[in-house]
């Protein structure tokens, strides 16, 4: 879960504990990325680091300590630099274990339950949905906040919020994005794992994708910078691009929004076994897919820009792919 871009082609950086990644400034309407895991841990569990987590794992430490563990990730970053520097951190889900963010079935009081319940669902009535929205606004902004005591915090441009799987946990981020202020950009990427909103209704079904877009373009809260897909499969990826192309359309008020794509490798994952399919998409197979989709999204006239890479089980040489054909994309 999580990239980092690199448009002097790819590169990797496997220190940092929650996703640090940086991108030169260049013009362009299509920015590529290069791919890092960045699910690290102090015993090397990987999974995205909070003080909350950090705590949970290791009651002996101070918050003080927790919190300078944090900071180590965004010790690598210089004082001053011309880079663009992105801080990527990832929903609640992936500070459990076993992780859901793919689920989104959280326990309380930030959600109805876990993965490993009997029956497992995330749907919430509306008091119990509000009250969650609140733990999880207080979780995100907390971790906003812990980060933004770090000494080279100024070096940091956007916060990529990635794999979200809520609604309640969309609203949570923009709220705390809200309440934090500063003049930080940032986007806001959430996974469809099965083509469709990982939200349950309360008839078992599925929030509709449309309602998920037009939340995360709503004047609630602080209106991100950049929405988009990632760690989806890319064979979902076209007709939720129709659907985000079709929703912004409908929303004229909704200009100068960047459309933020980074597919998985076209595995699927089982979070309780902690593993994923073997059948993979060759790199040239993969990248003519997303280079299908930037040319979909890039085309519509829609978008500010669109910011492309990879997330889970994309490599080195996926992302070289990629390069080379966003370069040919644009004439470079």
């Amino acid at each position: 879960m999580g990239f980092r871009p690199a448009l002097d082609g790819p590169k990797t950086n496997h220190r940092c504990p929650q996703g640090i990644y940086q991108r030169r400034s260049r013009p362009s309407r299509v920015v590529n990325v290069s791919c890092c895991s960045c699910m690290t841990s102090l015993a090397n569990e990987r999974y995205p680091l909070s003080v909350e987590s950090i705590l949970r794992e290791y009651p002996q430490k101070t918050t003080a300590e927790a919190e300078a563990i944090l900071h180590t990730g965004l010790s690598i970053l210089p004082s001053s630099s011309t880079s663009k520097n992105v801080l990527a951190l990832g929903p609640y889900g992936a500070t459990t274990k076993p992780g859901a963010e793919y689920s989104g079935l959280y326990p309380p009081p930030y959600g109805s339950g876990t993965v490993l319940d009997p029956s497992p669902s995330n749907y919430l009535s509306a008091q119990d949905d509000t009250d969650a929205e609140e733990a999880l606004y207080k979780f995100h902004f907390t971790r906003i906040q812990a980060y933004s005591r770090s000494s080279t915090w100024e070096a940091v441009e956007w916060i990529g919020f990635e794999t979200i799987p809520l609604l309640r946990e969309v609203k949570a981020i923009k709220r705390a994005m809200g309440t934090f202020g500063g003049d930080k950009k940032y986007w806001i990427a959430c996974t469809f794992p099965d083509g469709q909103s990982s939200q349950s209704t309360e008839k078992g079904g599925r929030v509709e994708v449309e309602e998920m877009v037009r939340t995360l373009l709503s004047d609630e809260g602080k209106r991100p910078n950049g929405i988009g897909i990632n760690c989806t499969n890319p064979a979902y990826t076209p007709d939720l691009i129709k659907i985000f192309n079709d929703t912004l359309r409908s929303l004229p008020s909704s200009q100068g929004i960047w459309f933020v794509l980074y597919p998985d490798g076209g595995q699927v994952y089982d979070p309780i076994s902690r593993s994923w399919s073997k059948e993979k998409l060759t790199p040239k197979e993969w990248t003519e897919r997303i280079m299908g989709d930037v040319r979909v999204v890039d085309e519509s006239g829609l978008w500010a820009g669109v910011v492309v890479g990879g997330c889970c089980k994309t490599s080195p040489e996926e992302i070289g792919e990629l390069r080379k054909a966003v370069d040919a994309y644009l004439g470079v």
